[in-house]
């Protein structure tokens, strides 16, 4: 019997071995056996003040400053369209073709007509240098008294018949020559050319299409230049004006930043609501930037102006919202902000904190509103790299 006790012992000193060595790889199961959460540690900021470069952020769509659509001059059908959307031209490139059929067949019958005038006009030319010979002749034998008046005048008759005959001839020739260079310059029209070098950005029509007057058969834009317009009411608007330069950005193009200015700024009105209308060019030499993309101008404005500041990596996003978790009584609470501008490695927030407040600015996917935390450093201000 006292063997068999020392076994139990053992038994159970094995079982609460195993019971430690789990729980502690496991602290979870440990926390909600004991009925609490484990803290997560974090890392903390405090939310500071600064002055800094007051700045506008605007938004907008990026388009061609410079587009034309190429269009038809006449009605018939497409015959070729040499190039496609994305394709680069240079100016003056014939691009497309345009068959006209009655243009075609107007051009034969005027091209038989002229045969014929050409033919017309010679034959009467001979005719008025046959008929000068002889009223010339007439002269002589009337002056020798050779022949009656009457036949001179016949013969003054003949040479002027003869030679209105050959006027109407030539303003005949004249007429179809000049019906000929007017086909000839509507069948220049069938030749579609690029007013400017560009890429194409659309094609409307291909080969055997019909095509009326004026319709667009290809799209091309000047893309070494873009535009964007936005409208802003909000604070500074009486600052922004032509001239200024821009930061653009795009998520077309992350970490990348293009070189722009203000062209126009036209003020409006919507009821009380003074409203500006703000141009801005965009250069593009490189064409990194696209048309049609969405697209941030930054404006920093002559003057400074105090914002709250909390470092990048305290800021979270998800599902089309900002917030940020602040560090109250052991826990992280969720709060939304509205986003500034970027300061280096810091962000300005608009709304939503307050100076002096604590911000978790490491391992928020760990956290839940409410959490219990941990920090693992005590606080320190946001840091701001000036631009």
């Amino acid at each position: 019997m006292k063997h068999l006790g020392w076994l139990i012992v053992l038994a159970m000193s094995a079982v609460a071995a195993s019971g430690y060595f789990f729980l502690s790889a496991n602290p979870a199961v440990l926390s909600k056996w004991s009925g609490g959460d484990r803290a997560i540690a974090v890392r903390v900021a405090l939310v500071r003040r600064d002055s800094l470069p007051a700045m506008i952020r605007l938004s907008g769509e990026l388009s061609p400053i410079q587009e034309s659509n190429i269009v038809s001059r006449l009605t018939g059908k497409v015959a070729e369209v040499r190039f496609k959307g994305g394709d680069a031209v240079s100016a003056g490139t014939i691009v497309a073709t345009i068959n006209a059929g009655t243009l075609v067949a107007r051009t034969t019958e005027i091209d038989v007509a002229l045969d014929a005038a050409r033919k017309d006009h010679k034959s009467s030319e001979e005719l008025v240098i046959r008929a000068d010979k002889q009223l010339a002749q007439s002269r002589e034998w009337y002056r020798q008294n050779l022949i009656a008046r009457r036949d001179l005048e016949q013969s003054e008759t003949a040479a002027e018949t003869t030679r209105a005959q050959a006027e109407l001839a030539r303003a005949n020739l004249a007429q179809q020559e000049a019906m000929l260079a007017q086909v000839r310059t509507l069948q220049s029209l069938t030749r579609l050319s690029a007013p400017f070098s560009g890429v194409v950005t659309r094609r409307w029509l291909e080969p055997g299409a019909g095509v009326g007057e004026s319709d667009p058969v290809l799209t091309i834009a000047n893309l070494s230049k873009l535009k964007i317009i936005a409208e802003y009411s909000g604070l500074h608007s009486e600052d922004i004006h032509a001239g200024m330069k821009v930061e653009i950005s795009s998520a077309e193009s992350p970490g990348k930043k293009f070189g722009g200015r203000i062209a126009r700024v036209k003020p409006k009105s919507d009821g009380d609501k003074q409203i500006r209308r703000i141009d801005i060019e965009v250069e593009n030499f490189q064409e990194n930037l696209r048309p049609g993309t969405a697209a941030q101008a930054l404006i920093a404005l002559e003057k400074h102006e105090e914002v709250l500041l909390v470092p990048r990596t305290a800021v979270v996003s998800l599902n089309g919202k900002t917030y940020v978790y602040k560090s109250v009584d052991g826990r992280a609470v969720r709060q939304d902000v509205l986003l500034g501008v970027e300061h280096g490695e810091d962000v300005a927030i608009e709304h939503g904190i307050k100076d002096g407040e604590s911000i978790i600015v490491d391992n928020q996917d760990s956290l839940k509103p409410n959490s219990p935390i941990r920090i693992l450093t005590a606080p320190a201000s946001a840091r701001s790299e000036r631009r």
